[in-house]
């Protein structure tokens, strides 16, 4: 048996990366899809699966052999379905990819700058970093997410520019309209009926949570009744739940105990439908220290939700101001209003964070019924260019 395309991804729940698998999988036909982690969201895809062995070992000891019994499993699938082409998503993925043999047509994509994932302090971010360097220029294609991301390629990686292509990230807008309209006949359709703002993200470093907290400590002075829902797990959730209880407010977390209508913050845990609370929100807010093209930001979009953000990638600045010029926020006021929402300076680019203009122009947004009304259709104007039945004939286009 041949496939036409074989798929690598780390999982299919969570993060944009493993969501453009999840799509690519349940869209190209006679394709193979290869997991490292036995994560699938539980959603059907039309791929057949293959679960790579060695999901559970976190040893660092074994994790060499982890990886090796890992390249082993693939260059197998690879000899026995011959694929026409090989396409994989985030870093594990993708240097697998690259130091096997064979796969046809090599294809990676960049979701992140690397510059950013990894800052060298880690043993293992070091080796990463080392073999991207030499193996991205191996690959037939390379597909950054953001224009940002290309040219890091190209000048840091030495990548070829004929084999670098801009790609944005693609969503499903009709299933995630449909989906957004679920209810759960549990404690979570209590949620429906507080006022609050909205971030989908896992808890990582990435996300910058303490930043979000600190924003609403300060928003609930004046917004008394407004609450703040956290969709995700991760490892620094209970570390985010701490910092709330030392300040003194009231959380929620619905995956241990049932709804209390005087909470603060709620925390949803991970949300295989995160859409219906998306859509019942009063804006999305976004704190992330980095960013490729976020996923979240766009499905918050395509349910017409105003967006305040940082400003923490080229991604971001592609959708919010139309180009990826880097800002000199020297001349501007900490803020910048477009017609989709603000966009803030990233944390990382100042020594004072300025919270005082978060709280200011997340309260402009929630009083300013006019200019929230400007933003709904706006967005929902602007994410029509991301549906996936137009950007799934960028991908026919390109493997071609």
């Amino acid at each position: 048996m041949r496939c036409k395309v074989l798929i690598l991804s780390t999982d299919l729940s969570g993060g944009g990366a493993e969501y453009v698998a999840r799509l690519m999988s349940d869209r190209i036909e006679q394709s193979i899809c290869i997991l490292f982690e036995n994560k699938k969201n539980n959603a059907p895809v039309k791929s057949l699966l293959y679960v790579l062995p060695g999901s559970k070992i976190d040893q660092r000891l074994f994790t060499l052999l982890r990886n090796v019994l890992r390249l082993i499993y693939i260059q197998i699938i690879k000899v026995a379905y011959r694929p026409l082409i090989t396409i994989s998503h985030l870093e594990g993925p993708n240097i697998a990819n690259l130091l096997s043999i064979g796969g046809g047509y090599r294809c990676i994509f960049i979701h992140n700058k690397l510059s950013s994932n990894y800052d060298g302090s880690q043993r293992f971010d070091r080796l990463k970093l080392f073999l991207a360097k030499i193996l991205y220029q191996k690959a037939n294609l390379v597909i950054g997410v953001s224009k940002e991301i290309c040219r890091e390629m190209v000048e840091d990686y030495g990548v070829n520019q004929e084999r670098v292509r801009y790609l944005a990230n693609p969503i499903d807008t009709k299933k995630i309209k449909e989906l957004a309209q679920e209810r759960f006949n549990d404690d979570r359709d209590c949620i429906f009926g507080v006022r609050y703002v909205v971030n989908v993200a896992n808890f990582i470093e990435q996300k910058n949570h303490e930043f979000l907290i600190e924003v609403y400590q300060r928003l609930i002075k004046s917004q008394t009744n407004l609450k703040l829902v956290l969709l995700g797990e991760g490892k620094k959730k209970h570390h985010i739940k701490n910092i709330c209880i030392e300040k003194g407010m009231v959380i929620n977390d619905l995956t241990e105990n049932d709804f209390i209508s005087d909470a603060q913050v709620y925390f949803l845990g991970f949300q295989a439908n995160p859409y219906p609370f998306v859509r019942n929100s009063q804006l999305f807010i976004l704190t992330s220290l980095w960013e490729g093209l976020p996923i979240a930001l766009l499905e918050a979009m395509c349910l017409g939700k105003p967006i305040v953000l940082t400003d923490c990638s080229s991604g971001v600045r592609e959708i919010m101001l139309g180009n990826d010029e880097v800002i000199d926020w020297a001349e501007r006021d900490g803020a910048i209003r477009t017609d989709y929402g603000y966009m803030l300076q990233n944390p990382l680019d100042t020594k004072d964070p300025e919270y005082g203009v978060w709280e200011q122009v997340v309260s402009t947004l929630l009083l300013d019924d006019r200019y929230r009304l400007e933003c709904e259709k706006a967005v929902k104007e602007y994410v029509k260019s991301h549906d996936i039945s137009i950007l799934e004939k960028s991908w026919a286009k390109l493997f071609r």
